[in-house]
Order: structure tokens, then C-alpha cells, then sequence
């Protein structure tokens, strides 16, 4: 099963029941597509998804740090990512 129907399947019940190794390996996946030019896998999945991982409380620092990394990097940076970002931790940090 590809990444984009993986993650169309996956719901926050299952972010749930997952292991914290089945976590970080979909993290890291979903980080290789980050730069996707399909706006439904990575606008429509995998920021979502990010967002519901991150409030699962399931991932380490470690992990926290690579998904901000990688949202920073030369590769994937843009004003509007950065935007969207800003606004996704304050949200989190304001709940």
C-alpha cells in the first residue's frame, strides 16, 4: 500500500493504538513527501496527520525536532508553509 492510501485509511483511533516505532517510521515517511507536488497527499494528509501525531503526545523530542528541521530546511521552507506552521504550534501550545 502506497503512503497516500495508507494515510487515507488512518484515522486518530489508529494514531492511537499505534507503537511508538509505527509512529516515528510514519513520521519519517510522511517527511520524505512533504515536498510532494500532490497538494491532496501532502495539504490534505500529511499536515493533518502531522497535526494529529503531534497531539498524540507520542513522539520525543527527537522526532519533534526532525519534523520542525525538515519544515525549516532549504528544500521545503515557504513563507506560506511557515505561516501555517506558525499558527499549527501556537495552536497547540495554546491548548
Amino acid at each position: 500500500m502506497d503512503l497516500k492510501q495508507l494515510l487515507m485509511n488512518l484515522d486518530k483511533e489508529d494514531i492511537k493504538k499505534m507503537t511508538r516505532v509505527e509512529i516515528t517510521a510514519l513520521t519519517y515517511e510522511m517527511l520524505d513527501q512533504l515536498g510532494s507536488t500532490d497538494a491532496e497527499l501532502r495539504d490534505g494528509l500529511i499536515y493533518p496527520i502531522f497535526v494529529d501525531i503531534i497531539e498524540s503526545g507520542q513522539l520525543g523530542d527527537g522526532e519533534l525536532n526532525r519534523i520542525v528541521e525538515v519544515c525549516l530546511d532549504e528544500k521545503h521552507l515557504s513563507i506560506s508553509l511557515v505561516k501555517k506552521a506558525i499558527l499549527c504550534l501556537c495552536a497547540l501550545f495554546q491548548a
